[in-house]
């Protein structure tokens, strides 16, 4: 029993530590983007004068930018780094479903606001952020956590079992968050959290190993991976979030769901049936 505490205070010491370096992190990236900012303001300013500005003055050295194994690619093979959008995957309860504006601040993801139906057709995944397009994914995957993501309240002392979860780290950013939080406290959280780090978690997360089940953020690695990603139509994605989000399970460290349940799915919603 003695064993069993102090294993429990070891992790929860550690989930605290992990939350405590990604807050530093996220504080650091802002900070960062600030600069950027001041340092672009002020060599334009030298410009307008006739100033010469010293070279390397406001470059990208140096600057974090989001992971480049997350940047998803065109069929053509065209980057979509930088660009940020966002993709509400969830289902709807009021109002047609949207896609996300295009001319949004850089560094941050955006709250959405145009119809996906439009003369213009079935948005695909192509013409999409798939970093943001990958946070909607998972965060509506995750959501079955959001009412025990704190783990127990009456024993503090014990591990939430959550912190490698994207809802955790967004959560940890908005401590004033209701008990249990909802998801517009997520989008909100998700609005100020720097593009760069939510893409290194999301990388960071595909490192774990499960036997034969599967993670949110595994998942989405599995689908953006397809040589057809950027041809996917958005309303397939949102149909398979849908009949993912009636299989997850959590066992205590995030939800999870099998292998097959997974395969079968993803077959018949973006692959017509086709194998892997």
């Amino acid at each position: 029993r003695t064993y069993r505490t102090r294993k429990d205070q070891y992790a929860k010491s550690l989930e605290n530590e992990v939350a405590r370096l990604r807050t530093i992190e996220t504080n650091l990236v802002r900070e960062t983007q600030r600069l950027r900012a001041t340092v672009q303001t002020l060599g334009n300013c030298l410009a307008d004068y006739g100033i010469d500005v010293p070279t390397g003055l406001g470059g990208d050295e140096g600057v974090s930018e989001p992971d480049a194994s997350f940047a998803g690619h065109h069929p053509s093979g065209s980057s979509h780094r930088g660009k940020v959008t966002q993709l509400d995957v969830s289902p709807h309860r009021d109002g047609p479903p949207v896609l996300p504006r295009r001319n949004a601040p850089s560094g941050a993801l955006q709250v959405p606001a145009i119809p996906v139906t439009s003369r213009h057709g079935s948005a695909r995944l192509g013409d999409l952020d798939p970093t943001t397009v990958g946070m909607e994914f998972v965060l509506a995957l995750e959501a079955p956590c959001l009412d025990h993501i704190h783990g127990d309240p009456d024993n503090q002392h014990q591990p939430s079992g959550h912190a490698l979860t994207i809802s955790a780290h967004l959560l940890f950013l908005s401590p004033q968050s209701p008990s249990p939080p909802d998801a517009r406290t997520l989008n909100e959280a998700c609005g100020r959290a720097p593009a760069s780090i939510l893409s290194r978690l999301l990388t960071l997360s595909t490192n774990l190993a499960l036997e034969d089940e599967v993670t949110p953020v595994q998942a989405w690695n599995h689908i953006r991976c397809q040589p057809h990603f950027g041809g996917l139509e958005v309303d397939r994605l949102r149909s398979l979030t849908k009949k993912l989000g009636e299989a997850v399970k959590c066992h205590g460290f995030g939800t999870v769901f099998k292998g097959k349940v997974f395969e079968k799915l993803v077959r018949e919603a973006l692959l017509d049936g086709r194998s892997f």
